[in-house]
């Protein structure tokens, strides 16, 4: 896939590395969670680096997906859906922990155009600057 995101301001940045745009849980774990019915997994795995000009971190949960009809899904990174997470483990999708790894996305209604973004928010440093928020996307399809 070979695209990514990159803050300049944070000195983060993200290489997108594939994408498997419909996963399929298995039954069992789609019969307990009401937002798999209907719903589309989307797996992306990513190398992400983490500035060192500020303190700051990054990793899955600053991420989202946005389909083309708007349906902004967060991270399914923990709590809550330990099936959904091993069965995509289990399928050989490791997490994203440290700097490499597949990212899970729970979108509510089916997407066919996805987009990957990354939202830095605003803060204040130690010497008075102040960083402002801002959006980063890449298209994944």
């Amino acid at each position: 896939m070979n695209q990514g995101i990159s803050d300049p301001v944070m000195g983060n940045s993200a290489q997108i590395e594939s994408v498997v745009a419909n996963f399929t849980p298995p039954s069992a774990v789609v019969h307990h969670w009401a937002a798999l019915h209907g719903g589309q997994v989307v797996l992306v795995t990513a190398k992400v680096s983490t500035g060192s000009k500020f303190y700051s971190s990054f990793g899955a949960d600053n991420f989202y997906i946005v389909g083309a009809n708007g349906g902004a899904s967060i991270p399914t990174i923990s709590g809550g859906l330990d099936d959904l997470l091993g069965a995509v483990k289990d399928a050989g999708y490791g997490p994203l922990f440290g700097d490499e790894g597949w990212m899970v996305f729970i979108l509510h209604t089916p997407q066919t155009k996805l987009t990957l973004g990354y939202e830095r928010q605003a803060a204040g440093t130690s010497d008075g600057q102040n960083i402002t928020k801002q959006n980063f996307d890449v298209p994944l399809n």
